[in-house]
This record gives C-alpha cells, sequence and structure tokens, in this order.
C-alpha cells in the first residue's frame, strides 16, 4: 500500500509539472500559441475555446500537504454546476476554468462562486482547520481569454483571502471598490512593510494582542463589540489596545493610523503576495 501511494504521488506530482508548464505557454501567448501546444491542451482534455469563467483557490496554513491531496480534495469540488476543467498548481495557488459554448448570462459567475463558497463550507465542516480563499473570475472567450479570466480569479481570491475568514470567496463583479486594494495586497513592499509595522505585536509570545487589534478596528472600534466577540471583557480590550499602543509606538485615535494597521493586517491575511504577471 505504502509503494502504491508513493507511485501514485510521483505520478500525481508529474502530471503537476507537465499541467504548469503547458498553462504557462497558454497564458503567454493567447490566440498565439503553438500548434504542439494546442494539441498536448486538446490531448489534456482542456477546453481552449468558447467562454471560460476562472476560478483560483488558495490554502492556508495547515494546507494539504500534497499534489495528491491538493487533487483529491478539489475533485470534491469540481461537480455540476461548478464543472471545472482539469485543475493546474501555480506559484500561490490553484487555478482552473469552466466552460461553455454560449455567452454565460450576468449572474453566472456569481452562482458559481456561491456553489464554491457552499462546497467549501461543506468540506471546512469535514477537516476543521481547513482554510481556503477562492476568487472567481468574469466570462471571458477563447484562448487569450482564459489567462484574463485566471488574472481576474486571482485578484478576487486576493481580496477574500485578506478577510480572514476560513472559508470565503468572492466573484470579480462583486470586489467594486475592494479592486482598490489590490495594489496593496499584492505588493511586495507593503507587505514587507505590514511585516514591520506590526513586528512588536508578531513578536509578542502570545497572539491575544494581535487578534484583538483586528477584532477593535474591524469592529470601529468598539471595546465593547470586540469584547463581545472575543469573549473576555470590556476592560481587558482596553488594558490589550493601550498595550498595543505602547509597543507599536502610535495612537488608534488617529484616523489614518486604523486605517494604515488595518491594510496592513489585511494584507498579512492574504498572504506571500504573488507576482505581477497573469
Amino acid at each position: 500500500m505504502t509503494a502504491w501511494l508513493a507511485r501514485r504521488q510521483l505520478s500525481a506530482e508529474r502530471d503537476a509539472r507537465v499541467r504548469t508548464t503547458l498553462l504557462t505557454e497558454i497564458l503567454e501567448h493567447g490566440n498565439a500559441i503553438s500548434e504542439s501546444i494546442e494539441e498536448q491542451a486538446v490531448s489534456a482534455g482542456w477546453q481552449l475555446f468558447g467562454w471560460h469563467i476562472g476560478v483560483h483557490l488558495t490554502f492556508a496554513e495547515p494546507a494539504p500537504r500534497s499534489t495528491l491531496a491538493v487533487e483529491t480534495l478539489l475533485a470534491d469540488l469540481a461537480k455540476p454546476p461548478l464543472t471545472l476543467g482539469t485543475v493546474v498548481e501555480r506559484a500561490d495557488g490553484w487555478s482552473a476554468w469552466t466552460t461553455s459554448r454560449d455567452e454565460p448570462g450576468p449572474d453566472h459567475a456569481r452562482t458559481l462562486a456561491r456553489v464554491l463558497e457552499t462546497r467549501l463550507r461543506h468540506l471546512n465542516s469535514r477537516q476543521p482547520g481547513l482554510t481556503c480563499a477562492a476568487g472567481v473570475g468574469a466570462p471571458q472567450r477563447d484562448v487569450a481569454g482564459i489567462a484574463t479570466t485566471l488574472s481576474q480569479a486571482r485578484q478576487a481570491a486576493s481580496i477574500a483571502a485578506a478577510e480572514g475568514a476560513p472559508v470565503a470567496v468572492r466573484a470579480l463583479q462583486d470586489l467594486g471598490a475592494s479592486r482598490l486594494l489590490l495594489g496593496w495586497y499584492t505588493s511586495g513592499a507593503f507587505h514587507d512593510y505590514a511585516r514591520q509595522l506590526l513586528e512588536p505585536l508578531l513578536d509578542e509570545p502570545e497572539t491575544e494582542l494581535l487578534k484583538t487589534l483586528e477584532a477593535y478596528l474591524d469592529r470601529a472600534c468598539s471595546a465593547m463589540h470586540t469584547a463581545r466577540a472575543l469573549g473576555v471583557h470590556r476592560n481587558t480590550v482596553s488594558l490589550r489596545i493601550s498595550k498595543i499602543e505602547t509597543l507599536l509606538g502610535a495612537t488608534l485615535s488617529r484616523s489614518d493610523t486604523r486605517l494604515t494597521l488595518q491594510l496592513a493586517l489585511r494584507v498579512l491575511r492574504a498572504g506571500v503576495p504573488q507576482d505581477s504577471g497573469q
């Protein structure tokens, strides 16, 4: 059994590398892909022509540890109406797309996002601790459209990851003003700055201060609502906020300080920034 599992794992990793390379070629060349790449994609069962809607998923720690484990997990998600094609591993997560001959209706992407969220919550209930953020792109056409919709799905997944919920799914068309924050969420420079800014709290042996700051800012700086969310006394929250201000050398009475800290916290929630390419 151990040998059989090892062979399956090696086979899954080899196939995953091939799919990643193939998708990279498609994303880089769009409608100008070579005939050999198109043949490989068709042989792999990929649909290149028609209307595509991209999906991108990221897993926070503790994440599934192997390619085989992730593919097995994602197979449970890809059932009608969420009929995804092959899932491809990328630097910051996993991408796939669903394809239809006719242009999808205006609410189709939202429907897919709701179905995906329902299934991820079901998985989370079966595997407590599984934390996943996902994004759904807008419908795009033919080979070049695959790159566009997958890029949009990654953007939506970045916004979802910053929410810090065990399961969060966002569709591109529902992001609205949140898209303005993508520059911060995906910026390596701001990610480094966020860690430096919050370092006094990250270095604390206990995590209560960081959790308290997040809850406090997310609840409009209400000590009462924060205490209720954390299950502690209101005075405890006030004492922690005072210690936070001392450690950070800043006062939360200033609106610009609150905004900066909230952005920094969301950047850290979103994880390591993705590259700027497709």
